[in-house]
């Protein structure tokens, strides 16, 4: 794997002089390793990285179980890097930017507090993604309507929201649990699929028995307070069924 990502490296960066790598940040043993090599590689090379993150170094795979694995990375961050915090605490998500009449993409969301009813399993619709597919409530052209199960407690991955983010602008994801007791790889899914539809912007309609306030506690600060900022884009209904019921 390291001598396959070795080749990679020499063959993407051959002539090289600047790269820059938005959101360095990894999550996983895996991801640490490579980031690395990445870093020793421009090293080496002459190549000057630039970079950008929400996290300080300190804080790259932030994990007392594989945190050693960053140690040697931050410590070559910290002698060899300029690191600079860019913060004035404001967030432009929440600030009005004039154009609040007409709501679009993202913006055009809903959250509503009220759990749907998912359609008999012989109304549903499979749907291909990847080697794998998931049934979907119901499909019709670039909406699709399906449950809070299939697309986090089914082997989802962020490759396979951003391919379906692709097919379909117009998202109702049903039957999404309580927030407080969210077991911790869903609402690592779900916080994933928010980051998908976001930066997509897909417009998304969420059915949840709460508000969605207790999400992120297992989440890192940073994650959870960018998650929060999203999720308060998206219009609020206690008591409304929409026509999302099919």
């Amino acid at each position: 794997m390291g001598a396959i990502f070795s080749q990679g490296l020499e063959r993407e960066l051959a002539g090289v002089e600047l790269l820059v790598f938005d959101e360095f940040h990894c999550t996983e043993p895996g991801d640490a390793m490579l980031m690395g090599k990445l870093v020793k590689y421009c090293r080496e090379h002459g190549i000057r990285l630039v970079t950008t993150s929400n996290y300080e170094p300190e804080k790259l795979l932030d994990d007392d179980t594989f945190h050693h694995l960053v140690k040697p990375i931050i410590e070559n961050i910290r002698l060899n890097f300029e690191v600079f915090e860019l913060d004035n605490s404001l967030d432009y998500r929440l600030v009005d930017n004039g154009h609040s009449g007409e709501r679009t993409g993202f913006r055009a969301g809903s959250l509503t507090l009220l759990p749907q009813e998912i359609l008999a399993s012989e109304q549903a619709t499979w749907v291909e993604i990847g080697y794998d597919r998931i049934q979907a409530t119901g499909v019709e052209d670039d909406t699709i309507w399906i449950s809070f199960d299939q697309m986090c407690r089914t082997r989802r991955n962020t490759a396979d929201y951003l391919e379906l983010a692709n097919r379909y602008s117009h998202w109702h994801i049903s039957e999404i649990p309580s927030s407080d007791t969210m077991a911790m790889d869903e609402e690592r899914r779900l916080a994933n699929l928010i980051d998908v539809f976001y930066d997509k912007d897909v417009e998304v309609h969420l059915y949840a028995e709460d508000d969605l306030s207790g999400l992120g506690h297992m989440l890192h600060d940073t994650e959870k307070a960018r998650l929060t900022s999203r999720l308060t884009q998206l219009k609020r209904s206690e008591h409304e069924r929409t026509s999302a019921s099919r």
